[in-house]
Parts: C-alpha cells; structure tokens; sequence
C-alpha cells in the first residue's frame, strides 16, 4: 500500500494560473520595461496557448534551444480579412494583426511540429496577441530594428531567453501577494 500511495503525486499539488492573478501581474507591469513586457508576454503565451515550458523558455541553466523553442520566425500574423502579413508589414504595423500562429516542436508524442492559433481579443490586456504587438513596438523603441528569426521571443533586454525559474517565481511571488499558497503555483 505504501507504494500505491507514493504515486498519488506530490502532496501539494500545482494549481492552474488563476485569470485575474495574471490580470493583476499585468496590470502592475511597467510597460517600459522591455523586461517586463516580454516576461509578462511569455506568460501570456504558455498560458493561452498551453505551452510546457521547454516550448517557450530556455531550460533552466541551459542556452535557449532555437529548434525547440519558440523564435521570433515561428510566428505568424494575420489581419482582419484573414490574409497573411509579411515579416516586414507585421513588424511596420502591429496593430494590422489579428490572429497569431506558432508553430510548436513537439517532442511529447511524435517529435514533430505543430501549429496554434489565437485570435485578438480588442480591448483585453490578458489577449496574447495584443502583447505581442505591445513587446514588437517596445521591441522596435527600445532597439530600432526588428529582431532576428532565430531568436528567442521571450528575452531580457540583452537577449538572454527567460527560463522557466522566472516565470515560476514570478507566479509565486503573485500568488504571495494575493494571499495564495506560492508553492502551489508554477510555469
């Protein structure tokens, strides 16, 4: 029996992200911090588009992974009638995006890609696809040109790829502020 017992998990298990926590974590972002916004966009992302974080980060005390990872050349963007927007006109026009496509590895099952896609939601400060226009403008204030492909989407301002410890500890330190247990949330 006490082996049965040891595979019931952890005895604090995870919980999921509450909405309005990450609303809260949004709304307290300084949305001048180039920092800021990219760490708050990639918990955005691993939210809405159910990324496990070796999708998105860099594993923890490693170098960021382009071929398992998410780059900036694994994003697409649409406008409202539905056609595709160049590299050029996404990056000259965020505001022009509607819809938001990644392509994923995924190395659960298959080892292959695949491909997400959300669509703008006006007006929500939560909309992974309104950040992603908010961090291509600070992007190009902050560095004046648009980023390579093969780069990692979420980064600090000197390029180092967050990892999944930063997003974790940013959920956990919000968590702590609302009241929550910290230890039962995580990336």
């Amino acid at each position: 029996l006490a082996n049965w017992e040891k595979m019931d998990g952890p005895s604090e298990p995870k919980h999921p992200t509450p909405v309005p926590m990450i609303e809260a974590i949004e709304l307290l972002m300084d949305e001048s911090s180039y920092d800021r916004m990219s760490l708050i966009s990639a918990v955005l992302h691993g939210l809405w588009f159910l990324l496990r974080s070796i999708e998105y980060l860099a594993e923890d005390g490693e170098d960021f992974d382009p071929d398992r990872s998410i780059t900036w050349g694994d994003l697409r963007f649409r406008d409202e009638k539905g056609g595709t927007l160049s590299w050029e006109e996404a990056w000259l026009h965020p505001d022009l995006i509607e819809e938001e496509t990644i392509t994923v590895y995924s190395g659960k099952n298959s080892l292959e890609t695949c491909t997400r896609t959300l669509k703008r939601v006006r007006g929500s400060r939560i909309c992974v696809v309104n950040s992603t226009a908010r961090l291509m403008k600070l992007h190009l204030k902050v560095f004046g040109k648009a980023p390579r492909k093969d780069a990692a989407v979420f980064c600090d301002q000197r390029g180092k790829a967050f990892e999944r410890k930063h997003i974790s500890k940013l959920l956990a330190t919000a968590a702590e502020d609302c009241g929550l247990p910290k230890a039962r949330f995580a990336s």
